[in-house]
């Protein structure tokens, strides 16, 4: 039964308006993305931000303000930082 109810709930969401019900649904304005229908957004501006490690890293930097500038989503994917 969850598969079923999985498999319904991807076919509102990435049907053309067929249910509006389908826009009320959590993550429904990332369907376009997810799908590769559309590309994220990321914005144009990196807000001011404190590393509360200031040992991070110029790769480690990068990948916090990716997800700082995403409007849609951002994924980051790496080895987990030492402690």
């Amino acid at each position: 039964m969850p598969y079923k109810r999985l498999q319904e709930t991807l076919q509102q969401l990435s049907g053309p308006g067929t249910d509006s019900r389908a826009e009320q649904l959590p993550g429904f304005t990332l369907v376009d993305v997810l799908f590769g229908s559309r590309e994220p957004r990321f914005a144009a501006k990196v807000p001011a931000w404190k590393a509360v490690n200031g040992q991070l890293d110029a790769s480690q930097r990068a990948a916090v303000e990716l997800a700082l500038t995403a409007q849609d989503i951002a994924l980051i994917h790496g080895p987990p930082g030492e402690t």
